[in-house]
Parts: structure tokens; C-alpha cells; sequence
């Protein structure tokens, strides 16, 4: 008697509370609402994203972790290491061809052409980034 009584209360002990069931579609919400209030992601920032996503599948010896894609500040002067028509320009390149331009090198990465801009007013700015014709 008591065996059967046990056996039908077993699928119930064995569920998940649920809270638990919720938990994951809760953070993937607070996630969203974080990236809305946030504005978003712009077009260069998604760019950069996916070129560095494009680079890392290619080079995987390179230190990716060293390329800043965010967008933003107070006046907008912090802007993606990577703009927007490099980015598209790596995005559509195979393996082979960006290991054959040097993307995969950092040694042989060009100057941001920002900072080409600047001149030699401000030799401080040296973000390299990888080359793409």
C-alpha cells in the first residue's frame, strides 16, 4: 500500500520548482530590456562584433580581447576599434584571405585611420587594426 502511494508521488518530487523553470526566460528578458535601454546596438558596433567574430574563427592564435567594439560616452567619442567598412570588409573575406592580407598578424596591422587623421599632433593614438582592401 504504502509502495504504490510512493510511486505515484515520485513524479512530483522529481519536478523542478518553478521558479526554476522560469529563471532562464526571466534573465533572457532582463537581458533584452538592458540592451533596449541601452539603445541598443548600433550598426558599427555590429559590425565590429562580427568582424571580430570572423577574426577569431580565422586567427585562432590572435588576441581578440584586445579590440574594443563599443560604442557610446557622453559626446559619442568612444567609437568601435573597428568602423563599420573595415568590419564588412573582414566579414566578407574567407580564412585564407585575411591570413594572406595580414589580418591574422597583429605586427602587420595598419594605424586607425583616425588616428591617421590626427597626424603627428597626437602620437598617443595607437589603435592598430587589421588591414582589409
Amino acid at each position: 500500500m504504502f509502495a504504490s502511494r510512493l510511486w505515484t508521488l515520485r513524479p512530483l518530487l522529481l519536478r523542478r520548482p518553478l521558479w526554476q523553470g522560469l529563471l532562464r526566460p526571466l534573465a533572457g528578458a532582463a537581458a533584452l530590456l538592458f540592451l533596449m535601454a541601452d539603445d541598443g546596438i548600433s550598426s558599427d558596433e555590429l559590425a565590429c562584433e562580427i568582424a571580430v567574430t570572423q577574426l577569431a574563427r580565422c586567427c585562432p592564435a590572435l588576441a581578440i580581447d584586445k579590440i574594443s567594439c563599443v560604442h557610446g560616452g557622453c559626446d559619442s567619442a568612444i567609437l568601435p576599434d573597428i568602423d563599420e567598412g573595415r568590419g564588412q570588409c573582414i566579414q566578407q573575406r574567407s580564412c585564407d584571405e585575411l591570413q594572406r592580407l595580414g589580418a591574422c598578424e597583429p605586427g602587420l596591422w595598419e594605424l586607425h585611420p583616425r588616428c591617421l587623421a590626427m597626424g603627428t599632433s597626437n602620437p598617443t593614438c595607437q589603435i592598430l587594426v587589421p588591414p582589409c582592401r
